[in-house]
């Protein structure tokens, strides 16, 4: 058999297959073409899925990462972290500019009204501070106090030629009518509050009103003198004058006419309790003053800034 006679002993390439090895399923190998379909097939599986689990180096299974644990992430998840930048160029979410290298708020806030941008410490008063015993609580963003007024009305006790006439404003309402030909006067007197704030001026104002249509000019003439607590006043008169211009078609118009600043009532002749005294008249007598008709005037307001709701003590030293 096979050219050989006697007792014959054939091996597999005698009948042709020497190429066949006995080989176990478990190592029998694959063909070059097929490792390399399920090489691409293992890498696209990877990239394309979050794993479930995952076996580290001693054996124990760990989870995908979560907010609350740790664990390992996707590779589309890594492929993310990998692509963030210390600077926001879209690719973030929640992260807006470079805690590291900031230097101050990107959008500065107030912080209980103190303007704040991260650049310098800030201090907020739990209690009220205090500046020569005036409570600074009071004052506005800008530092300066708020303001109050003192008012009073205009009366007359007589009919001389140099006061108002007490007569009809339109209907039933009635009220003093200062004449457009003699300077015609009233008195007020104001007393300075305890919640004056120290150190601040008052800034007289008329409140009145044209009974006609007429256009033209009306000017108010202030004279005043103060006394503080227990002091002399003086007899020598200080002089406001305030012109205001009134437009056409302005009968029963209120107009507020105020002293500028450059006239107002000096802080150094005020303090608490000191007195005003004060006599506002019409100057018709001036060319300034061209207005034809009578004006009626029922008020004098003094504005002024508070320093505190009150003052410690009753009578002076007010403060301490």
């Amino acid at each position: 058999m096979g050219g050989k006679t006697g007792v014959v002993t054939l091996v597999k390439a005698d009948v042709g297959l020497g190429n066949v090895d006995d080989t176990s399923d478990l190592n029998k190998p694959v063909s070059t073409v097929q490792q390399s379909a399920i090489n691409t097939a293992q890498t696209n599986a990877i990239a394309a899925s979050t794993p479930l689990s995952h076996v580290g180096s001693g054996g124990a299974a760990h989870t995908s990462a979560t907010i609350s644990s740790a664990g390992f992430m996707s590779a589309s998840d890594k492929l993310k972290l990998d692509s963030m930048s210390g600077v926001n160029t879209g690719d973030q979410v929640n992260i807006s500019g470079n805690a590291v290298t900031a230097s101050s708020l990107q959008t500065p806030r107030n912080i209980n009204g103190v303007a704040f941008n991260g650049t310098q410490d800030i201090v907020i008063q739990s209690l009220p501070s205090r500046v020569d015993g005036q409570d600074t609580s009071l004052k506005t963003v800008n530092d300066t106090f708020v303001w109050g007024q003192m008012t009073q009305a205009f009366g007359v006790r007589n009919t001389s030629s140099n006061n108002p006439s007490f007569g009809v404003i339109f209907g039933i309402m009635q009220g003093l009518l200062f004449s457009d030909n003699n300077n015609q006067h009233v008195w007020v007197d104001f007393v300075v509050g305890n919640d004056y704030a120290i150190g601040t001026p008052m800034i007289p104002r008329i409140h009145w009103m044209p009974t006609t249509n007429n256009s033209g000019s009306v000017q108010w003439g202030i004279d005043y003198c103060v006394a503080r607590r227990d002091a002399i006043m003086s007899t020598t008169l200080n002089s406001i004058l305030v012109t205001q211009s009134v437009p056409s078609n302005s009968r029963y118009r209120h107009f507020i006419t105020e002293v500028p600043m450059e006239s107002v009532i000096p802080a150094s002749l005020l303090e608490p309790d000191a007195v005003i005294k004060m006599r506002i008249y019409r100057n018709a007598n001036s060319s300034a003053d061209n207005l034809s008709g009578t004006v009626h005037a029922w008020k004098a307001v003094m504005q002024y800034q508070i320093g505190q709701i009150g003052t410690r003590n009753r009578t002076p030293n007010h403060f301490t």
